[in-house]
């Protein structure tokens, strides 16, 4: 597993705020301090961050997958990730996540997929959380169900996104 980014502070100004009422009811802040130097490139930022990360860098969009650079943001190529349950309506790649169900993705790079499925959409307890994990970009799928104790059987499950702290051990809030 390669060893995490280094992380820097960010340096936020500081809290002083000017107040200036017009004479038409607008109400106009401003910070009193003046803007310090920053760095107006993005593909800057990620360049720096992936020479610390050979594994590149990760975007996700909403409607459009999950992007990857390992130059620094001057390439990107789609991550193609084969849904566990295709859909011919929507274009190859693409994973169907119910937003009412309370289902989501998390990639773990560089093959590592998981599909969090709540039960939210038809308001029936599943008596456990419900995965689906793919190892190598969706080629082949495991579903799991993990049982909830007998006391949270009735309720509804909505997980999150799992955190690892290393290859095989984890937290599913």
């Amino acid at each position: 597993m390669p060893a995490p980014a280094r992380r820097r502070p960010i340096a936020y100004a500081p809290p002083r705020v000017a107040c200036e009422r017009g004479s038409d009811g607008v109400v106009r802040l401003r910070s009193t301090e003046p803007l310090r130097p920053y760095d107006p490139s993005l593909a800057r930022l990620f360049r720096a961050a992936v020479e610390h990360n050979s594994a590149g860098i990760f975007l996700a969009e909403r409607d459009g997958g999950i992007w990857r650079t390992t130059d620094g943001g001057t390439n990107w190529t789609l991550v193609i990730i084969t849904s566990p349950y295709p859909d011919n309506d929507l274009p190859p790649g693409t994973i169907h996540l119910c937003n009412l169900c309370g289902d989501g993705i998390s990639y773990y790079p560089p093959t590592k997929v998981i599909i969090t499925h709540g039960d939210q959409g038809d308001e029936q307890p599943k008596g456990a959380v419900r995965l689906s994990l793919s190892t190598n970009l969706g080629k082949a799928w495991r579903d799991l169900r993990l049982p909830v104790p007998e006391k949270y059987r009735d309720g509804l499950a909505g997980p999150l996104s799992p955190v690892f702290f290393d290859d095989r051990n984890g937290l599913l809030p």
